[in-house]
């Protein structure tokens, strides 16, 4: 499990790596506790998560490690708890 601001919004969120294939992501809701966790599906069961910016677009990401590793680009976007777009994955 980490913290990370994945909504752009000032607040850390907490994203989860889980066991039967997601990545589950609780958004702050800034009044001390998280909204309900959305699933977003990995191609294995997730060991750990990461958050960096990586595709370069000042926007956070997030990276679960698996036999293959996943992306979740988030990008910028401060509607994420609304988010439909499922996970991006590359193989290795």
């Amino acid at each position: 499990m980490i913290s990370a601001d994945v909504n752009d919004d000032g607040k850390q969120d907490l994203v989860t790596a889980n066991l039967f294939r997601s990545v589950s992501v609780l958004v702050n809701d800034g009044h001390g506790s998280f909204a309900p966790y959305r699933d977003f599906a990995v191609e294995g069961d997730a060991s750990f998560v990461a958050a960096a910016d990586l595709d370069g677009d000042g926007g956070l990401d997030i990276s679960d490690a698996v036999a293959t590793l996943g992306f979740l680009f988030l990008g910028a976007r401060p509607s994420f708890p609304a988010a439909t777009e499922a996970p991006r994955t590359l193989r290795t």
